[in-house]
């Protein structure tokens, strides 16, 4: 049955609007999401907002308790005073504040709204950034700041710890990321509390997402793409649980939009609680499906609680980005066997899947990553418009500009592609080279081009709309180790941009699909691949021609409307293993 169904989203995929019929078909099939049926609600110790007139509340605040001025003095438990002027804290943001005051045990807990390391704060009004346990301020205070993202409308400044708590003496305990002490207090309790979400309405399943984080990457652009082309058929609650380092970007406000809420566990409280936290959500969630989108450290470690945590509860796993590198190693730990179903993100993942750890084809899906399809369908533009886009990016309008686009780190190996560059520049080429993002890397990025004089090479640390990039670019280059399959790969072909790659994950056999480029073997960068560029570079004609007429098909076969239906077979398929009809 899964082959046949496979089968006929083959061939309408093949056809004009074949997507949209393929998903249509899907919701036909299925039906309406079954509603699931009610429990009571988890126990919840007081939380509450507040206000001087309750009714006075903007929407979005669903669930939590609001009170007014005259019930604070006889309050048991934790609130947030802000100041109506200023911009509240969010919904989500007060949750995470919330858990983490009771499972460490906090009479205040402040919310920052940049990636700063504390004593540094991101906040507009101190008020509006606290929640605290009602007691008196002068039996001293332990607390813990949270770098809760997406900021408010009206944008936040930079402070001090020391701003919140003017005049009072603030110090952290030896060895403390996040946590602070106002005063004398003494050592804070964990777990204090019985403070637990409050369930969601069952009309449609519930689904756990765990991401390590929600840096700005591939596969955080992938997920949240396919929540938000399926959220009217599932409630999804998304739960990290690693910190976020400064420099790795957020895509928080992207989520943020399209999830019901967001816990990150590493900010509400260290990672020796995380078990504890994800047993509180799953009691006040009632999730009917754990994803897992990508791997951690903590999860590594703690898969087999993890699958003990939700024995009754199908684990669909995606943690696997190459065939040697990351969680690949860790696939023959019996914690991570014992999941339902396995998502390989390329063709070589499965194989390994299925010939070094023995897994079980059947339980297997091949699911590539997808791009929002509609908003690379423009068409080409004319020379005036290429020059203004061209201009507008710092770019040169008269010669061949080729671009490095995704994170500066190792995995990407910028500095092959800065090599090129410098190779282009020695031989007298006119071709200019950009480089598009940021990381790690990107100081030595910086240092490669001023020592060899790239006055070839343009630097974009940040594009927020590569829509208005790719129509400028001669062509795209992957100078990957590893990849699974880059979205901006897709993005570029999907806008009949030409590629040059290394030959990892499925590049190569996508590629060939579409004679859309080619792939080099040498995927460490070295003289092989500066050379084949050179045979690229030679038959660029060529392949820009088929990239334009591939262009339509790449859209309509990795467009998110197709990809999220395989993501929904493959829960199905997981419910199906469990007996569940969902």
């Amino acid at each position: 049955m899964m082959a046949l169904k496979r089968l006929v989203a083959r061939i309408l995929l093949a056809l004009p609007g074949g997507d949209r019929a393929l998903s249509a078909l899907r919701k036909a099939v299925r039906g309406p999401a079954v509603a699931l049926p009610e429990t009571g609600d988890a126990p919840r110790a007081p939380f509450a907002i507040v206000v001087d007139d309750p009714a006075s509340v903007p929407d979005g605040y669903d669930g939590l308790t609001i009170i007014d001025q005259s019930a604070v003095a006889a309050f048991d438990g934790l609130v947030y005073q802000p100041d109506a002027a200023a911009p509240w804290l969010t919904a989500s943001h007060l949750r995470n504040m919330a858990l983490a005051a009771e499972v460490n045990g906090l009479d205040v807990v402040v919310a920052s709204h940049g990636l700063e390391e504390p004593p540094a704060l991101q906040c507009a009004s101190p008020p509006n950034h606290a929640v605290r346990r009602v007691k008196s301020a002068d039996d001293g205070l332990n607390g813990r700041v949270l770098r809760m993202l997406p900021e408010p409308d009206v944008g936040a400044a930079d402070r001090t710890l020391f701003d919140i708590f003017p005049g009072q003496p603030v110090t952290h305990p030896v060895g403390a990321v996040a946590d602070f002490r106002v005063g004398d207090a003494p050592e804070s309790k964990s777990f204090t509390g019985t403070w637990s979400p409050t369930p969601l309405a069952r009309d449609k399943p519930v689904i756990f997402v765990l991401p390590i984080f929600l840096a700005v990457g591939g596969v955080e652009r992938n997920t949240i793409e396919i929540i938000r082309a399926l959220r009217d058929r599932y409630h999804f609650v998304v739960v990290t649980t690693e910190r976020l380092h400064k420099d790795q970007g957020s895509l928080h406000h992207q989520m943020s939009a399209v999830a019901e809420v967001i816990y990150d566990l590493a900010e509400i409280s260290e990672n020796r609680h995380h078990m504890a936290l994800l047993r509180k959500l799953r009691d006040g969630y009632r999730p009917d499906l754990v994803w897992i989108c990508n791997g951690s450290p903590w999860l590594g470690d703690n898969a087999e609680g993890v699958r003990a945590l939700f024995q009754e509860t199908p684990i669909v796993d995606q943690q696997v980005y190459d065939t040697n590198e990351g969680w690949i190693q860790r696939y023959g730990e019996p914690g991570i066997q014992s999941f339902d179903r396995f998502i390989a993100i390329n063709s070589r993942i499965r194989d390994v899947f299925t010939d070094r750890f023995g897994m079980e084809l059947e339980n297997i899906d091949l699911i590539y990553s997808a791009i929002d399809a509609p908003r690379f369908d423009k068409p080409a533009p004319s020379e005036a418009e290429r020059s203004e886009l061209a201009t507008a990016h710092g770019l040169p309008d008269d010669r061949p500009c080729f671009a490095f686009i995704g994170r500066l780190v190792e995995q990407k190996n910028p500095i092959a592609f800065l090599t090129l560059a410098s190779h282009s520049a020695k031989a007298g080429k006119d071709d200019h080279f950009v480089l598009v993002g940021d990381g790690v890397l990107g100081a030595d990025c910086d240092a490669f081009i001023r020592k060899h004089a790239l006055e070839n090479v343009t630097r974009i640390p940040f594009c927020d709309d590569l829509t208005r990039l790719y129509p400028v670019l001669a062509g795209l280059i992957v100078s990957s180790h590893y990849e699974g399959l880059p979205i901006a790969m897709l993005e570029a072909m999907a806008m009949g941009v030409p590629v040059y790659a290394t030959d990892v994950g499925d590049i190569g056999p996508v590629l060939d699909d579409y004679q859309s480029g080619i792939s080099s073997k040498d995927i460490d960068g070295g003289a092989a691949f500066q050379d084949e560029f050179l045979e690229w570079r030679e038959r660029l004609t060529e392949f820009t021609q088929a990239a334009s007429d591939a262009a339509p098909q790449v859209r309509q076969r990795f467009g998110v409307d197709a990809i999220a239906g395989n993501y929904e077979d493959c829960w199905q398929a997981a419910w199906k293993q469990r007996g569940r009809d969902v």
